[in-house]
């Protein structure tokens, strides 16, 4: 429907019956805002989250850490296992260089973090 919108530069777009008779119309605006809402979700899920129901600011904290504290728990766990196995093995690990290469994921896990955070944040109603 954005697509529509934007080819034939219309403000609202009629909806009609299998019989053709009028039965209402789709504003820009109502599409607009289902586009963002989608997006929103979207984004929120690619970060690692479940969408949020409320404003950012009408949220309770407790409702913050419940979208986030699934993919939390599974970052740290992640992390703790990997410093364990980096602890434990380093004698190997300076003679396997290649096993280094898991030094990333406990790096990347304050980004994920930090990207989840963004991501609540900017894109929450």
């Amino acid at each position: 429907k954005v697509k529509m919108l934007a080819k034939y530069d219309r403000v609202a777009l009629p909806v009609v019956d299998s019989d053709g008779v009028l039965v209402g119309i789709v504003t820009a605006d109502d599409v607009i805002d289902v586009a963002e809402e989608e997006t929103t979700e979207d984004m929120q899920k690619m970060a690692g989250m479940d969408a949020l129901d409320d404003y950012y600011s009408q949220s309770s904290i407790f409702d913050l850490v419940k979208k986030r504290l699934w993919w939390l728990i599974v970052l740290f766990v992640g992390q703790i296992l990997t410093a364990i196995a980096m602890g434990g093995y380093e004698e190997i690990l300076q003679k396997v260089v290649a096993l280094s290469f898991f030094v990333p994921l406990i790096i990347s896990s304050g980004g994920n973090s930090g990207s989840q955070a963004a991501t609540l944040v900017i894109r929450a109603r």
